[in-house]
């Protein structure tokens, strides 16, 4: 690693020790793109899951529909 002001420098050095130039760390690691992608994938399946859910009562309790399994207590 060379540091742009002055000489080379240690890996994975934050700052030069030379002339204190704070350097820039560009690698991210592995576990944190799996992370953010599992949390990308968990935000999803639970707005997929809401969505279907109140698509599902909404059709359950529609007025419109003859639905075989509700039962209508004011004709017992």
């Amino acid at each position: 690693m060379k540091c742009p002001n002055c000489k080379k420098i240690p890996k994975n050095s934050k700052f030069c020790k030379y002339c204190r130039y704070q350097l820039k760390v560009g690698k991210k690691s592995k576990g944190n793109k799996l992370r953010i992608f599992m949390i990308s994938v968990s935000c999803c399946l639970i707005v997929v899951v809401s969505i279907g859910s109140f698509l599902f009562y909404q059709y359950w309790n529609s007025p419109d529909q003859k639905n075989p399994a509700r039962i209508d207590l004011g004709k017992l």
